[in-house]
């Protein structure tokens, strides 16, 4: 037979893998064994490993479990009183100390830097609205120190004094 030649299967050269010259490769080469060979460990005592072929590595646990955030829970903790009047300044605190312990720790804290801003701006909202508060109690102080006590109608506003 010449090298161009097909023989009775119809494959040049007699390559094939069903009967021809050269067999085909076995499940040992590329990794997997027979599942005879899988379930029985090569040494006693050996852990069995099914499922994944040989020369695989098994995904999972193999790295340990992920580093933990240190400061992860002091930085959700000051977010949370961030949005309560007067415990604001301790979730600012709180969010700071959080973001220093997660920044030492070289992980970043969203939640604490969220706190700090919102503990920030509330602040702020509650020094704006003391002053706002103090200016308008301090004038109508001083309208009723100049009308006197009862009920004065000023500008289309009611005054009651007392």
């Amino acid at each position: 037979m010449s090298q161009n030649a097909q023989n009775d299967s119809g494959y040049p050269g007699g390559q094939h893998y069903g009967g021809g010259s050269t067999p085909p490769p076995s499940a040992d080469q590329y990794g997997f064994g027979s599942p005879a060979q899988q379930d029985s460990p090569s040494q006693p005592g050996a852990p069995v490993q099914q499922g994944y072929p040989q020369g695989y590595p098994q995904q999972g646990y193999q790295q340990g479990a992920p580093q933990q955030n240190p400061g992860r829970t002091m930085g959700i903790v000051g977010l949370i009183l961030a949005f309560f009047p007067i415990a604001n300044i301790a979730g600012l605190i709180l969010s700071i100390l959080g973001l220093r312990r997660s920044r030492r720790a070289g992980m970043s804290n969203v939640p604490a830097v969220v706190g700090i801003v919102v503990s920030i701006l509330t602040i702020i909202g509650m020094i704006v609205g003391g002053i706002l508060m103090g200016t308008v109690l301090s004038h109508i102080v001083e309208v009723c120190g100049d009308l006197g006590p009862g009920e004065h109608f000023v500008d289309g506003v009611t005054y009651t004094c007392g």
